[in-house]
């Protein structure tokens, strides 16, 4: 029975070390998943298609009931275009 004991004393330490090292992989792997889309757009040699997209600037969410859904206004890029920002400007920021 002893000699179990002792093996189950030393393995406590490695299999909390086993579980660390999982979430921190687990942790590295979805943070690099995360970032792939923007820095795959800005290693891209030719982001000029990026300028030409434009996007609302401002987006406000007014709560008109408590027990209503949340509107959402924004501004319309093809109707007044100084209230959009470029893609490729709200990227760099």
């Amino acid at each position: 029975m002893l000699p179990r004991l002792a093996l189950g004393i030393i393995m406590v330490p490695f299999t909390w070390w086993f579980v660390q090292w999982t979430i921190s992989l687990a942790t590295v792997v979805t943070a690099s998943v995360i970032t792939i889309p923007l820095e795959t757009v800005a290693n891209n040699k030719d982001n000029s298609f990026l300028d030409k997209i434009l996007i609302p600037s401002e987006i406000t969410i007014t709560n008109i009931d408590k027990f209503e859904e949340q509107a959402t206004t924004q501004s319309s890029c093809s109707k007044i275009p100084n209230t959009c920002i470029k893609l490729m400007d709200f990227i760099n920021n």
